[in-house]
C-alpha cells in the first residue's frame, strides 16, 4: 500500500522551503530544489506618505499603505506555479503550508481548485526559517510526521 506524500510549504514574503513527508513518524525532510528566494525589491516603502492640503496650507498623512510588493505577489504566484506542477506530476497528495498573515491571505486565493482539495492544513505563522527538525511541533498535532 502506498503511503500519502506531504509536503509542507514554509514560506513568508521572501523566502520558501518545501519539506516533505514521505511516511507517517518518520518526520520530515528538505526535498531538493525546494527553497525559493524572492529577487530583491525594488525601492519599496511602506512607509507613510504625505500629501499638501488645497484647503489649508497644512501637510497630511496618508494612510499606511497595505498593497504587497509587485515582487511578493509575482514570488507567491511562482511558488503557487510549482506547486500545481509537481502536484499534475503526483510528487505529493497531501499539502500543508505555513506563512505569516499577509502571505498567506496572498496565497490562498491563488490556490487552484486541485490543490485546494489537498490542503489539508494551514498555519499561521512565520516559520520558514524555523531548522527543519523543530517545524513539525508548530503544527501542534494538527498533522502527523
Amino acid at each position: 500500500m502506498k503511503h500519502p506524500i506531504t509536503w509542507v510549504v514554509l514560506a513568508d514574503a521572501n523566502f520558501a522551503r518545501i519539506l516533505e513527508n514521505t511516511h507517517p513518524g518518520e518526520g520530515l525532510h528538505q526535498i531538493p530544489a525546494g527553497t525559493f528566494k524572492s529577487p530583491e525589491k525594488n525601492s519599496w516603502s511602506d512607509d507613510e506618505g504625505r500629501t499638501q492640503s488645497n484647503i489649508r496650507n497644512a501637510r497630511l498623512r496618508l494612510d499606511k499603505h497595505t498593497e504587497q510588493a509587485p515582487e511578493t505577489v509575482q514570488f507567491a504566484r511562482t511558488l503557487i506555479r510549482t506547486l500545481e506542477k509537481h502536484h499534475r506530476c503526483s510528487h505529493f497528495d497531501k499539502l500543508a503550508i505555513s506563512a505569516p498573515p499577509q502571505m498567506l491571505g496572498l496565497l490562498r486565493p491563488m490556490l487552484s481548485a486541485e490543490l485546494k482539495g489537498v490542503l489539508k492544513c494551514e498555519l499561521n505563522k512565520e516559520i520558514a526559517r524555523v531548522p527543519t527538525d523543530e517545524v513539525a511541533k508548530h503544527f501542534n498535532g494538527a498533522m502527523r510526521f
